[in-house]
């Protein structure tokens, strides 16, 4: 985010769900009042999809993105090629496989909790944060947090 760019799988359009820690402990804390546990216990935060995600950061920071998109055949080759980034670029295969979408049991029997949306989880961190102009910069730090 702080350097304004963006990888998006070729196939950024694959919903994924993004759900806020405090959200998450939110959820668990309440199934603690479940009678029965069921085999599978989800819980949802905002549904939305990677170039969704480009689109709320570029309107909390009020500047346009630097986006690339990666087909699955390149994020394939990254995996082999690159072994500092296996892991990133294994999840964001999976991700566009659809391996981001979690189910919703605990939402539904907790209809009161309300998740944080993607947009009020970036500008609680991100408005009014004075950052410089998009650029992919001189080396790869999509990991980078200075």
């Amino acid at each position: 985010m702080k350097a304004g760019t963006a990888e998006v799988p070729a196939l950024g359009d694959g919903k994924i769900v993004f759900t806020e820690m405090n959200d998450v402990a939110r959820f668990v804390i309440a199934s603690l009042e479940l009678e029965v546990w069921p085999e599978v216990l989800g819980m949802r935060g905002d549904v939305n999809t990677y170039r969704g995600a480009v689109a709320v950061a570029e309107k909390v920071q009020q500047r346009k993105f630097l986006v690339r998109e990666d087909s699955v055949s390149t994020i394939q080759k990254q995996i082999e090629e690159v072994p500092e980034m296996k892991f990133y670029n294994q999840v964001r295969l999976a991700l566009t496989d659809g391996w981001g979408l979690v189910n919703d049991e605990l939402n539904k029997a907790f209809p009161t909790i309300k998740p944080t949306s993607l947009e009020e989880f970036v500008m609680k961190w991100w408005e009014g944060v004075e950052l410089e102009e998009a650029s992919w910069g001189s080396e790869n730090k999509t990991f980078a947090f200075d």
